[in-house]
């Protein structure tokens, strides 16, 4: 049920819908929708990772690599196991300490 307007203003919805169509909507999504993907498609290209390589080669850098699997070298603790604790779990011999509170004001 809509809710009365008391006033002898009209509802915002009416202006709008008189100022814009549902046409002139799905015009404007669809042109929208055909720049975004033509603009993907231009910055990314077929042959992107290629490319990127090829700039990079020479200058020093190295090109981009895939990201590590799972139990990484890198890692210098034991993860710890799924739990359904309700609770911060954290792995031996670390600490943790809360740094702002839910809901506690920042200024």
């Amino acid at each position: 049920k809509e809710t009365p307007n008391t006033s002898d203003n009209e509802y915002a919805g009416d202006i709008i819908a008189r100022a814009v169509s549902r046409r002139s909507m799905m015009r404007a999504a669809a042109v929208v929708t055909v720049a975004a993907a033509a603009g993907t498609a231009a910055l990314t290209g077929p042959n992107a990772p290629q490319a990127e390589a090829a700039a990079l080669a020479g200058h020093g850098h190295k090109p981009p690599h895939k990201p590590a699997p799972s139990g990484a070298r890198g890692l210098r603790f034991s993860p710890v196991a799924p739990n359904k604790d309700d609770k911060v779990t954290i792995p031996d011999g670390y600490s943790q300490n809360v740094v702002i509170r839910w809901g506690e004001p920042i200024l």
